[in-house]
């Protein structure tokens, strides 16, 4: 071919073509190695080196990592029992006051406080012997109606001769019934 055929085959991209690729991926598979000075190694040798580093401080800050995060579920596990406790004796408390409410026996602080110092009043009054337990304690209701006058005085007496003769009466037929009965 002539000079103007190269220069068109050229342009159109006819020419040496790309070069082929290695197995390893490089480019011109007959090319020779590359010489690396003494000083290219010692930079190579230097990279690998801080590679190396980053790699085993990369893989430390990981273990600190793991190893904090499973200190804070820890912790967070351990607070998350002390709740649950403290809440299980919230509702207990809870049950015991509600059954004590139906009962009628619940009492505030300050309703214990009242019943406590009564109690100690209490037990001073007997101690200073102004407190005497055999008194019925319960307040005797008042009697509403008719005042008691002359004529009361007459119908209770009336009423016990009636009665003083039924028991005398009641005597008699038992000791009748008893000499018969021999």
């Amino acid at each position: 071919k002539d000079k103007k055929d190269k220069k068109k085959d050229k342009k159109k991209g006819k020419g040496k073509g790309k070069p082929k690729k290695d197995a390893d991926g490089e480019e011109g598979g007959d090319k020779k190695p590359e010489k690396i000075s003494a000083q290219g190694r010692l930079v190579a040798e230097r990279l690998r080196k801080q590679q190396e580093e980053e790699e085993r401080v990369r893989k430390l800050q990981e273990e600190e990592e793991a190893r904090v995060r499973a200190e804070e579920e820890a912790e967070a596990a351990k607070l998350r029992a002390i709740e649950d406790e403290k809440q299980k004796k919230k509702d207990a408390k809870k049950a015991k006051d509600d059954a004590k409410k139906a009962a009628g026996t619940y009492m505030t602080k300050a309703e214990k406080a009242k019943a406590r110092a009564a109690a100690e009043r209490r037990e001073q009054m007997k101690a200073a012997g102004l407190f005497r337990e055999d008194i019925d304690k319960t307040p005797s209701k008042p009697v509403y109606g008719k005042k008691k006058g002359k004529d009361d005085k007459k119908k209770k007496e009336e009423e016990a001769k009636k009665k003083a003769e039924e028991e005398a009466a009641a005597k008699a037929a038992e000791e009748a019934a008893a000499k018969a009965a021999e």
